[in-house]
C-alpha cells in the first residue's frame, strides 16, 4: 500500500503511535512555496510564484508514492525498482535512486524527493555538510532552478503544462541559459543571473524543511535545525 504522510503529522505522531507500514512506504512530504522576482533580470520571466513536493523516503521504492505518473515521467520502471530493492541492490553506499527532482500529477506539480538511507550513506562516507550541499545544490539547486524556470516562462507566455510534456514549451526544446540576447536565436531565454538567483532562493527556500526531515537518517543534523529559524 502507497503510504504518504505530511511532515507536519510525521514530526508530531507519538512514537507508540506510529503505524505498522514496511518502511519502503514511510514517506513524508512537505510543500514548499518558492516566490521571487526576476523582472529585473528577464521579463520572459516575471514574477517566479510556485511551490515544490519536498519528500523524503526510506528507500527507492518510496519515491513512486508521492505523486501519480512518477514513472511516466522519469522513465523509471517502478516494478522494476521494488523487485531490484526486495532482492537487496539497495544499501546506504549504493541506493537504485539517490534523489530525484521532476514533475508530476500530469505536470501539474513539482517535486523534489531524496533517499534518506542512502543520504546517511553519503554523509558518512563524505561528511555531513558535503553531502547534503551535494545533493541540495544538486536535485534542490540545478534541477529545481530548470523546472521553476520553465513554468515561469510558461506562466508569462500564457502557455499550461498541465497534462503536457514541458519540452513542448518552446517547440522541441526547453528553454536555454545563456546571456545570448539574439532575437534570432530565441531559445536563450533565462539570462545566467536569472538562473543562478532562482537558484539560491530555491536552495534557501528548501533547506529549513530539507534540515528537518534529514535528521531522521543524519540524527546530527538536529543540532544545526535551531540555527536556520533565527
Amino acid at each position: 500500500m502507497k503510504h504518504v504522510k505530511l511532515f507536519e503529522a510525521f514530526i508530531n505522531e507519538a512514537s507508540n503511535e506510529v503505524e505498522k507500514e514496511s518502511s519502503s512506504t514511510q514517506t513524508v512530504t512537505k510543500i514548499i512555496p518558492l516566490k521571487m522576482d526576476l523582472t529585473d533580470w528577464s521579463k520572459d520571466i516575471g514574477v517566479v510564484d510556485d511551490q515544490v513536493t519536498l519528500a523524503f523516503s526510506p528507500d527507492s521504492t518510496g519515491l513512486f508514492s508521492i505523486g501519480a505518473d512518477i514513472e511516466k515521467f522519469t522513465g523509471i520502471p517502478e516494478e522494476e525498482v521494488k523487485k531490484d530493492f526486495a532482492a537487496g541492490k539497495e544499501s546506504p553506499d549504493d541506493a537504485l535512486i539517490f534523489g530525484m527532482q521532476n514533475i508530476m500529477n500530469g505536470g501539474k506539480d513539482i517535486y523534489l524527493w531524496i533517499n534518506g538511507t542512502r543520504l546517511a550513506g553519503s554523509a558518512a562516507k563524505n561528511g555531513i555538510m558535503p553531502a547534503v550541499n551535494e545533493i541540495l545544490s544538486h536535485e534542490g539547486g540545478a534541477h529545481l532552478t530548470r523546472k521553476v524556470l520553465v513554468r515561469a516562462i510558461a506562466k508569462k507566455k500564457g502557455i499550461s503544462l498541465d497534462g503536457r510534456e514541458w519540452i513542448d514549451v518552446t517547440g522541441d526544446n526547453w528553454p536555454a541559459i545563456g546571456e545570448n540576447d539574439d532575437p534570432k536565436n530565441p531559445i536563450v531565454m533565462i539570462p545566467e543571473e536569472a538562473y543562478a538567483e532562482c537558484l539560491g532562493k530555491c536552495v534557501q527556500a528548501v533547506t529549513p524543511a530539507f534540515f528537518e526531515m534529514a535528521a531522521k537518517y543524519i540524527p546530527e543534523l538536529s543540532t544545526v535545525i535551531p540555527l536556520l529559524k533565527k
